[in-house]
């Protein structure tokens, strides 16, 4: 991944986002994938982002902290891109990092809510970022990420959980105005960086293959 532009900087800190052709090369890519298909027929640490515990359909499977499973993934060129990418935006480089994947199963895949990222934790509320690496081309068939520019400077929103379901571990905000929202495809192996406090969605996957991420997560400590 080639250094930001100053340019590329200025957009990030304007819009909350900025979308990178490039996070990782093929390799790495087809590692990440296998390595998140096979955490997905395991019982890895995870969540439903769209359903309530005991659905008896994941949704929206989150897999949180791969690396404790498979230590490897922070070895790797893109973590260590990722992280640079990081405290590059955000100026710092006091942030503690962690990582994810999320999969959007083929036909049917859920959406993924409207929410702000600081919703979901206290920790989220410090200063932070997310660089999220397409395993699979995304697309608006199978649900690319959707952002609401600008919106990093607002308010945090009022949040409950999906469907207004209290026993849902996925969160929306609540009365969004998305009307300005951009859609942000990405090719396999590229991706975007967000900030925590920036509203963004996702659609459905509508098409016959699982639409994979592994995300990076950078988080102030203090």
């Amino acid at each position: 991944m080639e250094l930001l532009t100053g340019d590329e900087t200025r957009r990030y800190h304007r819009d909350g986002f900025l979308q990178v052709r490039r996070l990782a090369d093929d390799q790495e890519v087809e590692w990440l994938a296998q390595l998140c298909s096979a955490l997905l027929m395991t019982s890895a640490p995870r969540r439903d982002l769209a359903g309530p515990p005991g659905s008896g359909k994941t949704a929206l499977p989150q897999l949180l902290y791969p690396e404790r499973a498979e230590p490897q993934v922070l070895s790797t060129r893109f973590f260590g891109s990722a992280t640079t990418l990081g405290a590059e935006l955000m100026g710092r480089d006091d942030l503690d990092w962690f990582t994810h994947f999320i999969v959007k199963p083929a036909g049917g895949g859920a959406s993924t809510a409207w929410h702000q990222d600081v919703a979901y934790d206290p920790v989220l509320r410090r200063p932070g970022c997310s660089v999220w690496l397409a395993l699979d081309e995304a697309t608006a068939d199978n649900g690319c990420l959707q952002f609401v520019p600008g919106s990093q400077r607002g308010p945090i929103m009022l949040h409950r959980p999906v469907g207004g379901d209290p026993s849902a571990e996925g969160m929306e905000a609540i009365q969004v105005d998305h009307a300005a929202a951009v859609t942000v495809p990405a090719p396999r192996g590229g991706g975007s960086v967000h900030d925590h406090r920036v509203l963004h969605a996702a659609g459905p996957n509508n098409t016959s293959s699982d639409r994979r991420a592994y995300i990076v997560v950078g988080i102030a400590q203090g």
